[in-house]
Formats: structure tokens, C-alpha cells, sequence
């Protein structure tokens, strides 16, 4: 089994001291290792040395992060902003598929989550946040790529609800900052 290093810390050394030394003073012979490792960790604050390891294990799996760390890639998202307007308006479609990935992020979260919408307040909205006048290609990569869905019929879109990736929650974060900036009111 290997040897696990877990950091020792006392707010008073003079309290430790004390410890040491009544511990010392109490045993006729020599304390034995596991009887040092509770004297510290009791002089720590901790019922015991148990106490101490378990207290520490926490702390590690609490401060590690629950899932991958995404990164975010600034330069994608300045690149991308580039096809945007100040006013927030699609100026042209890229070419590159990763902003046109963030640009569908983007208008995804425009949309009203949990809500059913006409095919017309879908056209409504995306001709609102695009200047080079062609909504049916927004609209059709938003449902070939499933930021949407739609009936069979097409009576009905929803949005999909799903987590962004670090970097598209960065770029919608922008584009509401550009938003509110420019005064028009937001949806989400």
C-alpha cells in the first residue's frame, strides 16, 4: 500500500506543544506511531487521526471538479464575432463549421425553452438576428443539427434543451452583454 502525504496544519503551536508534551508525560513507555498520529491530530482540532484522514479525503474529492474541464477557445469566439454586428445581428454566414456552431448556440438560446413555436415565430425570430436575409438556412441547420426539433408536419418547433459547451456558453454570455448594451430587450 502506498504512503498517502496528507498536509498537517495547527492555528496554534503553543496548543500543539502542550499536547505533545501531556502525551508525553502521560506514557510510562514511548508512544506508539498510531498514538502520535492521534495526539496531532487531536491538537489539530480532530477527534482522531480517522477523523483527520477522512476530514482531508473530502476536502480532496470536493475541490477537484465533477467532469472534464472544458476549455474555452477565445480565439474561436473572436473570430466568430466578426460575422456579428454591434446591434447583435448576424452580418453573413461563416464558412468555418465551428462558428457556425457558436452562431447556432447562440440563436439556440434565443429561443424560449420548454415552449412549442409556429413555424412563423421561428422565421420571425431569426430574420430579427439576420442581416443577410436567408432564415431558412439558420433554420435549417438549427433542426438538421438538432438545436431544434419540429414536427413531422412542421407545425411546431421546440428548442432542445442541452448544456452548451464552455466555449458557446461563453460566446451566448457575449452576445447577451452585446445585447443589453445595444438596450434590446432579451428572452432568456
Amino acid at each position: 500500500m502506498s504512503k498517502q502525504t496528507i498536509p498537517f496544519q495547527v492555528d496554534d503551536i503553543s496548543a500543539l506543544a502542550k499536547s505533545l508534551k501531556m502525551a508525553a508525560g502521560q506514557a510510562n513507555i514511548a508512544p506508539s506511531h498510531v498514538e502520535w498520529l492521534n495526539v496531532l491530530a487531536r491538537a489539530a482540532g480532530y477527534k482522531n487521526f480517522q477523523h483527520f484522514r477522512a476530514n482531508h479525503a473530502a476536502e480532496q474529492r470536493l475541490a477537484k471538479p465533477s467532469g472534464p474541464i472544458e476549455a474555452i477557445d477565445h480565439h474561436l469566439i473572436e473570430q466568430t464575432l466578426r460575422h456579428i454586428s454591434s446591434e447583435a445581428t448576424l452580418l453573413r454566414w461563416p464558412s468555418r463549421k465551428a462558428q457556425k456552431d457558436l452562431c447556432l448556440w447562440w440563436l439556440w438560446s434565443l429561443f424560449p425553452a420548454h415552449a412549442s413555436l409556429t413555424e412563423g415565430e421561428v422565421n420571425t425570430l431569426l430574420k430579427s438576428k439576420n442581416g443577410f436575409e436567408d432564415h431558412a438556412i439558420l433554420r435549417r441547420a438549427l433542426v438538421d443539427l438538432q438545436y431544434l426539433t419540429r414536427t413531422a408536419n412542421g407545425a411546431e418547433y421546440r428548442r432542445k434543451e442541452m448544456p452548451p459547451p464552455a466555449t458557446a456558453r461563453t460566446f451566448i454570455q457575449l452576445m447577451k452583454a452585446r445585447k443589453e448594451q445595444t438596450g434590446t430587450p432579451s428572452r432568456t
